[in-house]
């Protein structure tokens, strides 16, 4: 069952007001509720932890701190998909942003559909990845990862779904 466009939050952290109304305009015009602002990294944190939201869109240049090391935070502290949504294209920024947890990454200003694909990318990497650290722990705790059902007989609606769409199309 794919979740009602309206009940997924988005937090966006970007240091500039006028970037951050932009994205949010494209996020309000997929269906989609922005729950959270920040500026700066800490802020980041502290709202995710307290939002919950169900993906953040990151800006690398923040007030205090980089949107990397940011992410890196929030994997850590409490996991939740992140996009990278910034004007730096540079391959070692994109690497390092990867490297800290981000599911996607997109250059500003990003076009609806560059974000909505962006988005739809970094919740089903982020499902995977946190699919795969299950199977790893089952797997130190003497599990049978070849069977993630231990045993149940399959169930269609377990089957991880990697397609998200809730712009209504019309």
């Amino acid at each position: 069952m794919q979740p009602d466009p309206s009940e997924i939050r988005v937090l966006i952290v970007d240091e500039d007001f006028q970037a951050a109304e932009m994205i949010r305009g494209l996020v309000e015009d997929l269906g989609l509720s922005v729950c959270g602002n920040a500026t700066s990294g800490e802020e980041a944190v502290g709202l995710t932890k307290f939002l919950r939201p169900h993906i953040v869109l990151m800006d690398i240049r923040l007030q205090e701190g980089d949107g990397i090391q940011t992410t890196e935070r929030i994997q850590s502290e409490c996991p939740t998909p992140v996009v990278i949504v910034t004007a730096d294209e540079d391959l070692e920024w994109i690497q390092r942003a990867e490297a800290a947890g981000s599911g996607a990454y997109v250059i500003k200003p990003p076009s609806q559909g560059d974000l909505e694909k962006a988005m739809i990318v970094a919740l089903a990497r982020f499902k995977d990845q946190q699919e795969n650290r299950r199977l790893r722990r089952l797997l130190a705790d003497g599990g049978d990862a070849e069977d993630p059902r231990n045993g149940r007989e399959a169930n269609p609606e377990e089957a991880p779904q990697h397609s998200l769409r809730w712009k209504a199309r019309q």
